[in-house]
């Protein structure tokens, strides 16, 4: 990442991008061509709360897209989300996705199951999201840390990338009632052989 000016979660969205994108091979020529996953982030940082006093996690999230045409390299695909993501870290754009749930929850409450699914997948269309964790930045030594995540209301699949004495691990949790175990194990073996095949 560092050799081609992104960062390690740039790479990662990218591999996802393109793990995912076999499975929507024809995205037609409308406006939604486009492929997009969400980077989950720990916001905590941003408020400060003590960690003596206040315990549990401070996340929100902000959206990637990307056409992702075909013969796309994971390079030139994460060096066009870098050009995103710093954007969205250096404003903290990413605080904007809980003023938005903030104000459609009263909304979504209204709606039946069906209407509330199409608003969502119209406004909100992200396939996969990704949570990263440095366990080496925050307790170095520790032994290896493996994890999974909740895929929860805004995502179909969720990678919980974790690095832990140098070495990354990535737990996949996804909807069955959305993702067959079948894709969801052809996702994840397209996603592993990307990072593989990195020099």
């Amino acid at each position: 990442g560092r050799a081609w000016g992104v960062s390690t979660v740039d790479l990662l969205l990218a591999a996802m991008l393109l793990a995912v994108a076999p499975r929507v091979p024809d995205r037609g020529s409308g406006r939604r061509r486009d492929l997009a996953v969400a980077s989950i982030v720990n916001i905590r940082a941003d408020f400060q709360p003590p960690a003596d006093a206040v315990f549990g996690q401070f996340l929100s999230a902000f959206r990637v897209s990307h056409p992702v045409s075909a013969g796309a390299s994971l390079r030139s695909v994460a060096t066009d989300l870098a050009a995103t993501t710093r954007e969205v870290k250096a404003r903290k754009l990413y605080l904007q996705s809980l003023l938005l749930i903030a104000l459609a929850r009263p909304l979504l409450a209204l709606m039946s199951p069906g209407r509330r699914a199409r608003f969502f997948f119209k406004h909100h269309p992200a396939f996969a999201g990704l949570t990263m964790l440095n366990v080496d930045a925050l307790w170095p030594g520790t032994a290896p840390y493996l994890r999974a995540a909740s895929t929860g209301p805004l995502t179909l699949m969720v990678l919980a990338a974790t690095i832990a004495r140098g070495e990354l691990s990535v737990g996949v949790t996804y909807r069955i009632a959305d993702v067959s175990p079948v894709a969801a194990r052809e996702i994840g073996d397209r996603f592993a052989s990307l990072l593989d095949a990195l020099p």
